[in-house]
């Protein structure tokens, strides 16, 4: 549902990005870019494969938040990374009600 109330500093979106090489070349990647901001997280499915569980969420984040395909996003002490595009969700004559929905693929717990 869109505009229900977000738990403050529920989300750590991390960017990752190529910084650097080995000795052999090969890109090394680290963290480009880090925010922590306000959010709600919903389960939205569980498809269980031949040995593990799959866990799709969706994350609410506020209006304006930069979060992109690829992004890892912690909440929780668990992490996850974001699905597709994410889409704004805006109920017309409501802005205050808006806000940015990204589909997440549980991953582990946070390390």
């Amino acid at each position: 549902m869109i505009g229900l109330l977000m738990e403050e500093d529920l989300f750590t979106v991390l960017r990752y990005g190529v910084t650097g090489r080995d000795p052999l070349g090969k890109p090394v990647t680290s963290i480009v870019a880090r925010s922590t901001t306000d959010g709600r997280l919903e389960q939205a499915t569980t498809a269980e494969g031949e040995a593990f569980v799959v866990d799709k969420f969706r994350g609410f984040f506020p209006i304006g938040t930069d979060v992109r395909p690829g992004d890892e996003v912690q909440a929780r002490s668990r992490k996850y990374v974001v699905e597709g595009s994410p889409s704004v969700e805006r109920i017309p004559g409501f802005s205050a009600l808006s806000n940015v929905a990204a589909t997440l693929k549980y991953v582990g717990p946070v390390t």
